[in-house]
């Protein structure tokens, strides 16, 4: 796919909606933070399309911004995607692979359950607001441990090819909710 320069609103809503379709039911994807979802069991991820020419923060074209969030139940995510070098879907899916990786880090953790809580790149702490504030880590078995802490490790391209077959399913004009084998 050809790389592209300049987005206008049609086409990063067209990458707003490619995203939507290949994530997960509970997963909302949107650019506008008013169409934030307050439900429990809800991944909501702010998608941040920006230009090839814009001020670049960092040398990646994609990255989550923050940890990924979980408050009462409900998690928050910040995805920024710069398409300077490729194409942007490839970036949606390696995003979304590390968002999967998270997501399945969290429920397995049950981070998720507590009034505050991060993942992300080595990083899993909840806290208890109730209790003075402080910060705990949750037991984890080592295959939770290892994909914490393998950023492009077995979890992560499992979750990765998942997102593909999705893709090519979306691609081909399919509902999103198609189970995955």
């Amino acid at each position: 796919m050809k790389r592209k320069d300049r987005f206008t609103d049609v086409e990063r809503e067209e990458i707003r909606k490619f995203a939507e379709r290949i994530a997960p039911p509970s997963w909302n994807v949107f650019i506008d933070s008013k169409k934030r979802r307050k439900e429990p069991g809800v991944l909501n991820i702010s998608l941040d399309i920006r230009d090839a020419h814009d001020e670049k923060d960092s040398i990646f074209q994609a990255a989550m911004r923050g940890w990924m969030s979980f408050c009462d139940r409900i998690g928050y995510v910040h995805v920024v995607i710069q398409p300077y070098k490729t194409d942007w879907h490839s970036l949606i899916i390696h995003e979304f692979a590390h968002l999967a990786v998270y997501r399945w880090i969290a429920c397995k953790t049950k981070v998720y359950r507590k009034p505050v809580a991060w993942v992300g790149h080595r990083v899993c702490y909840y806290c208890l607001p109730r209790e003075g504030g402080a910060y705990y880590a949750p037991k984890m078995d080592e295959a939770t441990r290892e994909a914490l802490s393998s950023g492009h490790g077995a979890a992560f391209q499992k979750a990765r090819k998942a997102f593909e077959k999705r893709a090519k399913i979306a691609r081909a004009g399919e509902k999103r909710d198609v189970h995955l084998k």
